[in-house]
């Protein structure tokens, strides 16, 4: 059961930079239909390379999170291999490698920390943190001790 997902490049922006890619180019090769060829490369070339370039944000930052696994672009993460505590709370510094293969977070993203068995720490970047602490609790919530109190 997927508990989060975050997709970093809508279905709307595809057939955005589909559309105007097709009227570009249309409009382009009509006023000057004796170098069609020519014409149309002016347009699609840079189209070629923003796909790629959205293709790539989409692969590498999309973030889905299931019951048993929490996949950030090309990384993946056992719930078995987190600490069942480890959720780092907002505000508190996290020092670790950014799954999905960033290098750094970008505008509008904020970090979450998660601590793995092995004391190390997966820093998870999404634009909505407190609903991916959340879930990510809910997940982590059956991997935890239950509460004994003091005899």
């Amino acid at each position: 059961m997927v508990r989060y997902q975050e997709l970093r490049i809508s279905a709307r922006a595809w057939w955005i930079l589909l559309s105007v890619t097709i009227i570009a180019t249309g409009l382009l090769v009509a006023s000057a239909p004796g170098e069609a060829v020519l014409v149309a490369l002016i347009v699609l070339i840079p189209a070629v390379i923003t796909a790629i370039t959205m293709w790539s944000v989409g692969f590498y930052g999309n973030i889905t999170l299931t019951d048993d696994t929490l996949r950030v672009g090309r990384h993946q993460l056992r719930v078995t291999d987190m600490h069942p505590y480890g959720v780092v709370p907002a505000g508190e510094r996290v020092d670790g490698k950014i799954m999905g293969g960033a290098y750094g977070s970008t505008l509008g993203t904020n970090i979450v920390g998660i601590q793995r068995h092995d004391g190390t720490t997966a820093l998870v970047e999404t634009r909505d943190p407190d609903a991916f602490r959340t879930a990510l609790q809910q997940v982590l919530a059956p991997h935890q001790a239950p509460y004994q109190p003091p005899a």
